[in-house]
């Protein structure tokens, strides 16, 4: 029989720094002969608190210029009235953390009396036309970081935009970036800046939106100055021309991906993404009714495609509260926020629905990424895999302009997966374990989506079942639905539209709520069951089991 099982679980933690866990969560079915109890956190996270709210400083803000480099600092300051000056108060906390951001590209300029009206040529703009000061567009995120004892650098890369495209630009923009490193470090050796020994350039991050998301992800390559150690990157929307090797590494990375970018259509980030070598974790965001431009307060027009977007307010608070985890936990040693990145925790006041995050962690045990060219019949640790009933299960290129490799033209990225077709109901996917692999405390990570068709978005979300089989022959299913579901494909409306996978998290403890209970100490092998009898394909990639994350 099927029970369903609905409980509200409340709870209060205290979390360093003041923030205070409050939980809502519900628990949903479970299935199997008997109910017996559920675990609050097999079925859903709980919404807990504001990773962007830590507010230990009052914000002070300056414009800085020398010569061409040039851009606006905010940082935690005095609390003097005006928030100017560091004073005792921060330079008893010793050097605090710095992150530098850089723009993409945009127009120049705009008609005063009427802001939707841009200029974008190397030609000189109409007379009285004003500066569009793109550097200026994440100021909001600045000051959430400076609030919470970073200083935050937004580099002016004004000179760049409206020209040519390619590496070279982007090669360009890094170099403004690393100028402004420099001209940051001779103000921490500058006994009359009040940046004056202040600055740990060991705990260091880097944020960029478009061009300049390609242009933080080149400049940790290409980089040669002393004392720097880069430790958190997040590529915004980012382009890519080919400056980097396009795989990150030795740092924690994020990418967010609007789904309905009207300028950067290919999500370019998802290859960077997929290629990441991540120091701690790599998250990738892919958010449904965000567009390319209000993630920056100084680019006004609506770019997106699809449906209607979300308030620019909620694009900020993507940015916002997700890029502050990041930088709490790689900057500051907030270690819990890493909950957030990987889906653990869900942070309020932001839109963490339209939010669908991929993520993985340096320490995680890979039973099959696709990517051994060993075929589809052994998985990552050459153990065998089978395949029952009527499925069909086969691997592909899951990048663009794969070609025959690839299963269809839907998918972005660069990684290898396995797409899994059943034209009946149940088949069976088979993976092997090796003995003694517990996943008792430990969690199975599994990339997965629908399959968009290329022709249509069908009504109505599909799913799978990923199982447990022990040595005794145990079999216990857990049902996608009751771990947040797959992903819908985006409707675009246009041929941009994605299959865009996520990460879906199976606990061990949830298998143990079916009678009989499997012995999750001593599992023989992870099963994926196609149980909808829709016939859609389905794509499904890194799968992986997970002890914690902090």
């Amino acid at each position: 029989m099927v029970k369903e099982q609905d409980q509200i679980v409340l709870l209060d933690k205290q979390i360093e720094h003041g923030d205070v866990i409050h939980v809502q969560q519900l628990v949903g079915k479970c299935s199997g002969l008997t109910v017996r109890e559920v675990h609050p956190h097999c079925v859903a996270p709980p919404f807990t608190y504001d990773p962007s709210a830590l507010d230990l400083f009052p914000v002070g803000h300056l414009e800085y210029a020398n010569g061409d480099v040039k851009g606006s600092v905010y940082y935690p300051a005095n609390d003097d009235g005006e928030g100017q000056l560091f004073n005792n108060r921060l330079a008893s906390l010793g050097r605090v953390p710095i992150v530098f951001m850089a723009h993409g590209n945009h127009s120049t300029h705009y008609n005063p009396e009427d802001r939707l009206e841009e200029w974008c040529d190397v030609e000189p703009p109409p007379a009285g036309w004003l500066p569009i000061p793109s550097y200026q567009g994440y100021d909001y995120f600045q000051q959430h970081l400076a609030q919470m004892g970073i200083v935050a650098v937004s580099v002016d890369c004004n000179a760049l935009n409206c020209s040519a495209g390619g590496a070279l630009n982007i090669e360009q923009r890094a170099d403004l970036v690393i100028s402004s490193i420099m001209h940051f470090q001779s103000l921490d050796a500058d006994s009359s800046s009040i940046f004056f020994q202040h600055i740990d350039f060991h705990s260091f991050g880097l944020m960029g939106h478009s061009r300049g998301g390609e242009a933080v992800v080149l400049v940790p390559e290409v980089i040669n100055l002393p004392g720097i150690n880069i430790k958190a990157v997040i590529s915004l929307a980012p382009t890519d021309n080919g400056a980097s090797t396009g795989q990150p590494k030795g740092y924690a990375f994020m990418t967010i991906l609007p789904a309905g970018d009207g300028d950067v259509r290919r999500n370019y980030g998802a290859k960077f993404y997929d290629k990441a070598l991540p120091e701690l974790i790599k998250s990738q965001l892919y958010v449904h009714f965000a567009n390319h431009n209000f993630f920056n307060r100084q680019w006004p027009l609506d770019d997106g495609v699809g449906p209607p977007v979300m308030s620019r307010h909620d694009h900020e608070r993507i940015l916002s509260v997700y890029g502050c985890s990041i930088f709490r936990a790689s900057l500051l040693g907030h270690s819990n926020q890493a909950m957030f990145l990987s889906g653990h925790l869900l942070p309020v006041n932001v839109a963490s629905g339209n939010t669908h995050l991929s993520f993985q962690h340096k320490n995680s045990f890979t039973v099959d990424n696709h990517e051994d060219n060993n075929g589809i019949g052994l998985n990552s640790l050459n153990l065998p895999t089978t395949q029952s009933g009527a499925l069909h299960a086969k691997e592909y290129a899951f990048k663009e302009g794969a070609g025959s490799s690839a299963f269809n033209s839907s998918f972005y990225g660069n990684s290898i997966g396995m797409v899994i077709e059943d034209k009946k109901i149940n088949g069976v996917f088979r993976s092997q374990l090796p003995k003694q692999t517990s996943i008792a405390k430990k969690e199975i990570w599994i990339r997965a989506a629908e399959v968009y068709d290329t022709v249509s978005v069908p009504a109505g979300h599909t799913g799978f079942q990923l199982g447990i089989e022990d040595g005794r022959g145990t079999v216990v299913w857990i049902d996608s639905d009751d771990v947040g579901g797959l992903p819908r494909p985006y409707d675009r409306g246009d041929s941009f539209t994605k299959t865009m996978l996520k990460t879906l998290r199976f606990p061990g403890r949830c298998f143990t709520c079916i009678n009989p209970a499997p012995d999750i100490d001593n599992p023989a092998a992870i099963l994926i069951r196609t149980n909808r009898g829709d016939e859609r394909a389905l794509a499904l990639d890194d799968l992986q089991i997970q002890g914690s994350i902090i």
